[in-house]
């Protein structure tokens, strides 16, 4: 059986962590998100089709981009049409997760990589806002939802690390 056709599910682990922890630093980057909330409590989601829907994120591409900021600030952009290079200063680190993809079968591990979670409060109410993602990006719609939607939508995301890091920056 080639590798393709072999099942593999995935393990994620949460680091709270303002930077990436010494023995984690030789992994891949694989995903930068950015979670973009509003001052009226919006959540910025995007989508490819309309009914499912994330969190701007994207690949960190050390040819683009010298830092994970800068990964965050073009995919937000990409995605949505929202330039936000002047808050980078803004912009928090939330932490990460180290993805271990596992052989369902065998429980061997494939491959181990990083994904960094970001955060920006936009200090702007949602409606003066305009999005429009960029032309040829897949995502076809970005929109701001109140926190519960966004909940019903990203089924995961209550009960995610970031998500308790955003909500003890607000409590």
């Amino acid at each position: 059986m080639n590798h393709m056709s072999k099942q593999l599910v995935y393990t994620r682990k949460w680091y709270p962590n303002l930077e990436i922890k010494e023995e984690h630093k030789n992994l891949p980057v694989r995903q930068v998100t950015c979670f973009i909330i509003t001052r009226d409590e919006k959540l910025l989601l995007v989508s490819k089709d309309g009914n499912s829907w994330s969190v701007t994120a994207g690949h960190y591409e050390k040819e683009k981009d010298p830092t994970y900021i800068d990964t965050a600030v073009r995919e937000v952009y990409e995605e949505s049409g929202l330039d936000i290079s002047k808050f980078r200063d803004k912009i928090k680190w939330l932490g990460y997760y180290v993805i271990e993809d596992v052989e369902e079968q065998s429980g061997k591990i494939v491959d181990t990589y990083l994904q960094i979670r970001m955060f920006l409060h936009l200090d702007m109410n949602s409606e003066e806002i305009f999005l429009k993602p960029i032309e040829g990006d897949l995502v076809k719609q970005a929109r701001f939802f109140n926190f519960v939607d966004s909940m019903n939508l990203i089924k995961w995301l209550s009960e995610s690390g970031e998500w308790k890091a955003i909500k003890n920056i607000y409590n």
